[in-house]
């Protein structure tokens, strides 16, 4: 019988062609709810977590995506979001 998967273990694999950050399922979930404007009260509220671990989460994100702030983060996740629609 196979374990479940590991909700903060990373699914996502690079693309073949270009680099792609590979993301947990919780870090996808922490970049959605940036890009929706939410803030570290409202996503840990959200996510049944304390702020700071949010704030810890957040900082993990952006040093997997090579970005610097969360407004950054916010654009990348809304770009990302448009491009997986089309």
């Amino acid at each position: 019988m196979l374990a479940d998967p590991d909700p903060d273990r990373a699914t996502e694999m690079p693309a073949s062609d270009g680099w792609t950050p590979v993301l947990t399922p919780r870090q996808e979930q922490i970049l959605s709810l940036i890009s929706a404007g939410m803030t570290n009260r409202e996503i840990g509220a959200e996510l049944g977590v304390a702020e700071k671990t949010v704030k810890n989460s957040v900082t993990g994100l952006l040093a997997c995506l090579g970005l610097q702030r969360r407004s950054q983060a916010a654009v990348y996740g809304a770009m990302r979001r448009m491009t997986a629609m089309h």
